[in-house]
């Protein structure tokens, strides 16, 4: 007799939904008492599913470490029952676990898709006295913090001592998880021999730099180590040993409420200082001087260390270029370090006030504010030599010499007058005789080079292609920035705009820079009707037929001092 083909059809549904009917997710450990010295090996295990997705362990990190996990493991078997074939597949995690404390733990709940484990509760014991003494003769710990009470954000110095044998081996453990605490690696590994008890081990050291980033009650959870003992030999066969170390409990105060700064600076030192590229005595208006600050703390991270901010002069243009942090590991923890360069242009003559700097941190040595200062200086602005630019137009008549009042004029005679005239226009002509025949011998001795001689030059390409981008955009302020960072690549040793225009040699770099600087530094500010065609048409010159200087230079180029 035929079925009819809907329940075919529905046989068929019903079978294609068979394996996602009979997957199950199970968890099972190999034991539900332990002694906190021991390990627990977790299995999960889901029957009967092609399924892509993979559990979250993350829960289990309350109470347990994960030593070692492997999977998915993926395994299909064909077994014979009463002679029917019957096909198992399953996928497979089998994860190491170590308690993270004594009492009653729980294995939470893990779910993949729709299928969720139950829980499972583990018991865990105090090892015994004999067992820890067992241990302690093959590898132990030594855990210490240089304080148990700091202030938020203070450093705090984490010292972890491995000693053990020369016939144990194994990993030693990653350094804390910490929640709302920064850590930075100082000692990244030190290896020394140590006497205890008579008896010769092998220390392996690190140390930390901890940065608790909320006040109240910070854990540091003990350290593990499991390894092996013994060679491996045919005649001994491998033993497994743990260590674990004593945890510690810090107490983190908030910030202070009677700190006056804007930004909390917890550290055992910090200093400003400052250095100029010219003296006191060498100010004029339109001449940039270059001022570098430079901020440095010991016990705390550059990250931390605040941004001066915009440094306002009256009767000075300033400019702050990006700064530089570099962080030291010394025995006392990070030594960090921040540098930036403000660029100081006066526009007027007379007296200017470069104002103070001041800088509140908190001196964890001694628990009080202290506020590191830098002073402010009253500086005396001469006239500029050329303050202004002029430039008369092509067709504009040439001003008459006119002697001041009280001087005796001359009237020479005719004669002399026209001798004077001829000496001059033969002189004009010799000038331009020697003027067109050095060009066309240029021009016959002129061949294309293999390369220009600025491409030799380290640096000068990629600040000459800075150039010719900020000159193009007409922009002055970058093309000062720009313009320096190549003359000081092209002729090393150059403090200043005006430097690099004497070493060039070139008359017409020397006017376009002050046409630059006249409408950069102006009172008025016309830097945006400002044309950089000139100037990048001068340094083409230069790079096409001056030859370069080279050598190293003690200014990196990324200073901006125009």
């Amino acid at each position: 007799m035929k079925q009819p083909i809907g329940k075919k059809l529905l046989l068929v549904w019903l079978m294609a939904l068979t394996p996602l009917a009979n997957a199950a997710l199970t968890a099972t450990v190999d034991r539900t008492q332990v002694s906190e010295l021991d390990l627990l090996t977790y299995t999960l295990r889901l029957e009967d599913s092609t399924t892509t997705e993979s559990p979250n362990f993350s829960s289990l990190s309350r109470d347990f470490d994960i030593v070692q996990q492997s999977g998915p493991n993926r395994s299909t078997s064909i077994r014979i029952i009463n002679g029917r074939q019957e096909a198992e597949a399953y996928t497979q995690w089998v994860l190491t676990l170590r308690p993270r404390r004594t009492g009653t733990l729980q294995i939470p709940a893990v779910r993949i898709g729709s299928q969720v484990t139950q829980p499972i509760t583990v018991r865990v014991t105090e090892a015994s006295a004999a067992a820890r003494r067992q241990m302690d003769q093959f590898v132990f710990f030594e855990t210490s913090v240089d304080k148990e009470n700091s202030y938020v954000q203070e450093q705090i110095i984490y010292t972890v001592k491995l000693f053990y044998v020369d016939s144990i081996s194994g990993d030693f453990p990653p350094p804390p998880q910490l929640d709302n605490a920064v850590i930075e690696t100082i000692e990244n590994e030190k290896r020394y021999e140590s006497i205890v008890n008579n008896r010769r081990f092998f220390v392996l050291e690190k140390q930390y730099a901890i940065y608790p980033q909320r006040s109240g009650i910070l854990e540091l959870p003990a350290e593990t180590f499991t390894g092996t003992r013994g060679r491996g030999s045919f005649f001994g066969a491998r033993e497994r040993v743990v260590a674990v170390s004593q945890g510690h409990r810090l107490q983190i105060e908030p910030r202070p409420p009677s700190f006056s700064g804007d930004d909390w600076l917890p550290a055992t030192a910090l200093t400003v200082e400052e250095s100029w590229s010219t003296g006191f005595g060498n100010f004029r208006v339109g001449e940039p001087v270059n001022r570098t600050i430079t901020v440095r703390a010991a016990g705390l991270a550059s990250s931390l260390l605040p941004p001066l901010g915009d440094v306002e002069i009256e009767g000075a243009k300033t400019y702050q270029d990006p700064e530089t942090s570099v962080d030291e590991t010394t025995a006392d923890g990070i030594e960090s370090t921040t540098s930036f360069t403000v660029g100081i242009v006066p526009t007027r003559e007379g007296e200017i006030v470069i104002p103070e700097i001041r800088i509140p941190w908190w001196n964890t040595v001694t628990d009080r504010e202290e506020v590191a200062i830098l002073p402010a200086h009253t500086i005396q602005v001469a006239a500029g030599e050329a303050p202004s630019v002029r430039v008369p137009a092509a067709d504009a008549p040439a001003e008459a010499y006119r002697p001041e009042a009280g001087q005796p004029t001359a009237r020479p005679s005719s004669l002399w007058l026209y001798v004077a005239l001829a000496i001059a226009a033969l002189w004009l002509l010799t000038l331009w005789q020697l003027i067109v025949a050095r060009q066309a011998l240029r021009r016959t001795r002129r061949a294309p080079a293999p390369a220009s001689p600025a491409a030799q030059i380290p640096g000068e390409a990629d600040s000459y292609r800075a150039l010719v981008a900020a000159c193009r955009a007409n922009n002055a302020s970058a093309t000062g920035r720009a313009l320096f960072a190549w003359g000081i690549a092209r002729y090393p040793g150059c403090r200043t705009l005006r430097d690099i225009a004497n070493a060039s040699g070139h008359a017409g770099l020397r006017q376009e820079i002050a046409a630059m600087e006249a409408s950069l530094f102006s009172p008025e500010g016309s830097a945006d009707a400002w044309d950089g065609g000139g100037l990048l048409a001068a340094v083409d010159e230069i790079r096409r037929t001056s030859p370069a200087k080279t050598g190293k230079t003690d200014l990196a180029s990324t200073l901006n001092p125009s």
